[in-house]
């Protein structure tokens, strides 16, 4: 008895917990990908960095949702009955169904686009109800798309904006690029699809016209199909910029977005302060602090173009 009443002092506060077990849901709205499974595997690391043991004191119950709003609502309705202690969302339409349901559950989102725009909180600051987390992208994103795009292909005129018009995000980037476009000579056209089917027929049509380049926004629902967008995008010899960090692998032109190394440790930090109490509409919703701009020169050169030594210099990597 003294022997484990010694081992029992030794041990770190969080490791002599007698509570019940915690449960955290995590939903990603996206396809199953080399990139987002080592962010929950990292995750997983980082809550055991703060005490929390899977299979002891913690279980995570964690569900894809294939980029398809109908799989994320039926996911969404499964992890909410399993009565998790937190949620974890990733993706806006996957945290729209979960929202949807969740009642008090407490919310952590990541991968979001412009949360307060979108009505998920009140403000960064104070987001309120039972929902904080980790903002993706802000609409003042579109204009740095659209000028790299056009300091890297001058005669540019026309950009095509490709989203699912299923999206929350989807009216918020459209106004934003339409709002930017006429400063830098540009017109926008839309390219909001519905299906897969609606892909190619969406980008071919708008290739028929000269002077033309792409900007494929974040959306789980295009993920699935990055490698046939980006090889569409060369064929079609349409200059695209991609906003999410996976097309890298599918050797996209140009992608500038967040990045993602730190978030499994912030996400975890959070995630450990609401489970020992504290309220998630209470801690603030983060902004990103990194962004990545990767150019990809093969790329240009099949498209014919020479990317200036302005943007390279940019570049935190450049593919060669």
């Amino acid at each position: 008895m003294l022997g484990a009443a010694v081992l029992a002092a030794q041990l770190p506060a969080h490791a002599q917990r007698s509570e019940r077990p915690r449960r955290v849901a995590v939903l990603i709205g996206a396809p199953e990908s080399a990139q987002g499974q080592l962010q929950v595997t990292e995750f997983r690391q980082e809550l055991r960095q703060l005490g929390w043991v899977e299979g002891r004191n913690l279980f995570i119950d964690q569900r894809w949702g294939e980029g398809k709003a109908s799989v994320m609502r039926i996911q969404a309705e499964d992890l909410v009955r399993s009565k998790p202690d937190v949620i974890v969302v990733r993706t806006a339409t996957a945290l729209r169904e979960v929202r949807r349901i969740a009642g008090g559950t407490p919310i952590v989102f990541v991968s979001v686009s412009n949360p307060v725009g979108n009505g998920f909180v009140k403000s960064l600051a104070h987001p309120g109800d039972n929902i904080t987390g980790f903002s993706n992208l802000d609409f003042d994103m579109a204009g740095k798309w659209l000028q790299l795009l056009k300091e890297t292909v001058p005669r540019l005129e026309r950009v095509l904006a490709l989203q699912s018009v299923n999206n929350p995000s989807w009216p918020g980037w459209i106004n934003a690029l339409e709002s930017i476009a006429s400063t830098l000579k540009l017109h926008i056209v839309r390219g909001g699809v519905q299906a897969a089917d609606e892909i190619e027929p969406a980008v071919t049509r708008f290739a028929q016209h000269p002077h033309g380049g792409m900007v494929v926004l974040p959306d789980p629902f295009l993920s699935p199909h990055r490698t046939r967008l980006v090889s569409l995008a060369a064929r079609l010899r349409v200059p695209s910029i991609y906003g999410n960090s996976e097309y890298v692998e599918a050797g996209g032109f140009l992608i500038y977005g967040v990045n993602l190394a730190d978030l499994p440790k912030r996400l975890a930090a959070y995630v450990d302060r609401i489970l020992k109490g504290e309220k998630a509409g209470e801690l603030p919703v983060q902004a990103p602090t990194q962004f990545d701009l990767v150019v990809n020169t093969q790329a240009a050169k099949a498209l014919g173009i020479t990317v200036p030594p302005s943007v390279l210099l940019r570049a935190s990597r450049v593919i060669d």
